[in-house]
């Protein structure tokens, strides 16, 4: 560890319902954005049922001397960790939420950690809370607005947030905490089951009652969108929630939670036989304590889904708590602003990856056909991701290149980067995979046909296209340097492509086909028989057996119709004039 670089260094504890995290983040000004873990630790102790004994379970205990000695004994090692990190006290920030916050002895529980520590505990409250949730949230995406759901073990969060360009809008007076978390729904179950249905009948209204209220108070927010919004869902109990969804398709490809997108459908699908599916196997992310909350979840699964039907589009998983939201926060507008994609993937750049990244984003067309129109993952951020890695495995042996780069978003560099969609590192990975010709070994093969099923035949058509243009400029310029001989960066480049078209082809069986259309600018020295090769191989995208497979449902005949995504590519290649190749120095921001 550099103790030069502790000043940099913040360390935050979570004192959660279900456990305390101990965690040390990097907030250097090159990766605030992503809130980089240095150190992180979790002990598991439930404050929440420390509360609560089996001989009288429904009344609230306070917190145990034992109980008390344990959470100090980790706390004081965790005071060990910081000082060999070089952190001095005023960097660090010790937060408690429902659980400390309802305990009968909270004072007593608080002032013993700050006399064993020296550390001041900031007792949340439920709007704060709801809030440092919510901005947690904002941290895991470029863009957020929506609805933000948090789940913990004594509570349930529900808010709602804009964070747009790094600025956070949210209205103080929907900040909206429920006593409705995983551990606290499991307890009030047992409670009823004794009642038979009608018991249970009556929680459920209840709990819908509340849900419903929430609902009506987060449309009097200024900046609330009626229709079509995303649902952010974290804590503990969603995050389990979409552990166990994911178990349901044994070929998911990516086992980060972080950034999983699924329906609505999809959300509450799972509910059927969800307790029995959980106890006959084994579940990844899924913890023993959590396997006991299953059921609750899905209770509360079920009465959200109807609440929000109508209005919630798709539902996003966040890995982030109370931590996050202080640390995102913390950041300046400009810092917020960034975008995760482009942060995580900077420090790989080489000195010409902005022209490199505008090459990229000019041979993406800008259709307005939505049946042609490419999609919305392929964006600035995108092809500046993908410049940045391009020349990442230039070192490697030949052979590994292509595996290696199909791994690197969920194995490799990119694993622990935070704020990027499922769809982004698949999408990635196909994309950088086809720009070292995509040379993979069977079982490697089967991992990308998983992630060509994640992101949908369009977008899989498309990335081995854009992934081929970047075979080209890695032909071209094989050092990653965009600069013409005389060294004069980036205003007279190597190459450039242009006029991107989708223009009308041929017509068959009544249907018009279409073709893609590209320039391909260069001056006199810049292409020989290898960059001749790499066009050619663009060009083969336009073959039906390159085409991504296409499988619709025919509901009247109820059988599936097998087609396929792609289109005619052709290439012009246009030797023009020195003084005449012009490219922008940088990137369009999104």
């Amino acid at each position: 560890m550099d103790v030069s670089s502790s000043a940099c260094l913040t360390a935050v504890v979570d004192i959660g319902s279900n456990g305390i995290r101990f965690t040390i983040t990097d907030l250097s000004s090159s990766c605030a954005r992503l809130l980089p873990v240095v150190y992180s630790d979790r002990a598991s102790v439930s404050l929440y049922d420390a509360q609560f004994s089996s001989e009288d379970p429904s009344r609230r205990q306070p917190l145990s001397q034992e109980v008390q000695k344990t959470v100090i004994r980790h706390f004081l090692r965790f005071k060990r960790v910081c000082s060999n990190y070089g952190i001095d006290n005023e960097n660090v920030r010790v937060v408690a939420t429902e659980a400390v916050r309802i305990a009968p002895n909270s004072n007593e529980f608080c002032s013993g950690i700050e006399a064993a520590t020296g550390w001041l505990v900031r007792c949340l409250t439920p709007s704060q809370e709801a809030y440092y949730g919510a901005t947690g949230v904002a941290s895991c995406a470029a863009e957020t607005s929506g609805i933000v759901i948090d789940m913990g073990g004594g509570s349930c969060q529900i808010s709602w947030i804009n964070c747009i360009k790094g600025e956070i809008d949210m209205n103080e007076d929907v900040y909206i905490s429920l006593p409705y978390g995983a551990a606290a729904l499991t307890r009030r179950l047992e409670e009823v089951s004794a009642g038979g249905i009608e018991a249970k009948q009556a929680l459920e209204a209840e709990v819908a009652a509340a849900l419903s209220g929430a609902y009506t108070r987060l449309r009097t927010s200024a900046s609330f969108v009626p229709e079509k919004v995303t649902a952010y869902v974290c804590g503990g109990g969603l995050r389990g929630w979409g552990y166990f969804l994911m178990s349901l398709d044994q070929e998911y490809p990516i086992s980060l939670i972080d950034g999983l997108e699924v329906s609505l459908e999809k959300f509450e699908k799972g509910d059927m036989d969800c307790e029995a599916e959980a106890k006959s196997r084994d579940i990844f992310g899924l913890s023993k304590r959590r396997r006991k909350h299953l059921n609750a979840i899905a209770f509360l699964v079920r009465i959200l889904s109807r609440q929000f039907h109508g209005t919630v589009e798709k539902v996003r998983f966040c890995q982030v708590g109370i931590r996050e939201g202080l640390l995102f926060d913390g950041l300046s507008p400009a810092q917020r602003a960034e975008n995760p994609l482009i942060v995580a993937t900077t420090p790989y750049a080489t000195k010409s990856s902005p022209g490199i990244a505008q090459i990229l984003f000019s041979a993406l067309p800008q259709s307005t056909n939505p049946r042609w129109r490419v999609p919305k993952v392929f964006d600035k951020s995108m092809a500046t991701a993908v410049a940045n890695l391009m020349y990442l495995y230039i070192g490697m042996v030949k052979q590994y290149r292509a595996r290696t780069a199909l791994y690197s978003t969920t194995e490799g560099p990119l694993a622990h980067a935070r704020g990027l969609s499922h769809q982004q590192r698949a999408v990635l990975a196909l994309v950088l995979c086809e720009r070292w010709d995509g040379d993979l070994l069977p079982a490697d093969k089967v991992f990308m046909r998983h992630l060509e099923r994640l992101v949908g035949p369009e977008a899989t058509w498309w990335s081995r296209y854009l992934g081929r243009i970047a075979k080209l400029v890695g032909t071209v310029c094989p050092d990653g340097v965009l600069e013409n001989k005389d060294g004069i960066f980036p205003e007279q480049p190597i190459f450039t492509i242009s006029d991107v078209a989708i223009l009308p082809d041929e017509v068959v069986d009544d249907v018009q086909l279409v073709r893609l259309q590209l320039e391909v600018n260069h001056r006199g020295d810049a292409f020989d028989e290898d960059s001749d090769k790499a066009i050619k191989k663009i060009e083969a995208m336009g073959k039906y057996s390159n085409y991504a497979p296409v499988v619709e449902k025919d509901q009247k005949k109820k059988r599936e119709i097998k087609l396929r995504f792609g289109m005619r590519v052709t290439v012009l290649k246009m030797q023009v004039p020195e003084q005449d190749l012009v490219l922008q120095s940088k990137i369009p921001e999104n």
